[in-house]
């Protein structure tokens, strides 16, 4: 494993230690069940499923960890991906309205198993970066459904360019919807 995967494996065990650490102090957490569509530069896509789990940190801050799977076909080969993602999400306004919009960032795991049809497979592991924003519904007290919208960068390889430029030519997006439950 390289250095900078070291580094960004790291940095996802340290968010969820603080988020599990602050947790006691703080609300409620989250608990739901996440699908929707991820698409690839190359423009195929798949749907996906999953589930995740928000710990509150502050009032309007929630560390996010999230295991999401898919797999399509390209030709003979069966593509199957397992994002696996931890997130800092920021309420813009408060977290208890029924409509609280919110934006997030993080860092995500990213595993895929390329499978041809002779049995050969490859397995590939991927550090990247995504940004997004959202909306919570709240339906009750306890029930919420939500949607949101993440760009996802996995090349990180800056090659001469500036931040800029490569937050430009982001590889995939993924939209999703959810329904959760206040723990």
């Amino acid at each position: 494993m390289r250095i900078g995967h070291r580094v960004a494996v790291a940095a996802m065990v340290c968010l969820v230690a603080v988020s599990v650490g602050e947790a006691a102090d703080s609300s409620t957490a989250d608990f739901g069940f996440r699908g929707g569509y991820q698409r690839f530069t190359e423009g195929d896509g798949a749907f996906l499923g999953g589930a995740f789990l928000r710990l509150p940190w502050r009032s309007v801050v929630m560390g996010e960890g999230a295991i999401l799977y898919h797999s399509h076909s390209e030709g003979p080969v069966e593509l199957e991906v397992i994002p696996i993602q931890l997130s800092a999400v920021l309420f813009v306004l408060r977290r208890d309205l029924d409509f609280s919009p919110y934006l997030l960032a993080g860092v995500g795991a990213y595993i895929a198993r390329r499978v041809e049809d002779g049995g050969n497979s490859d397995t590939d592991f991927d550090i990247g970066w995504h940004l997004g924003l959202g909306l919570d519904y709240k339906l009750n007290d306890r029930i919420f459904v939500e949607g949101d919208f993440r760009y996802i960068w996995q090349d990180l390889d800056f090659k001469g360019q500036t931040v800029g430029d490569k937050l430009s030519e982001f590889n995939n997006w993924m939209a999703t919807a959810a329904v959760g439950f206040r723990l």
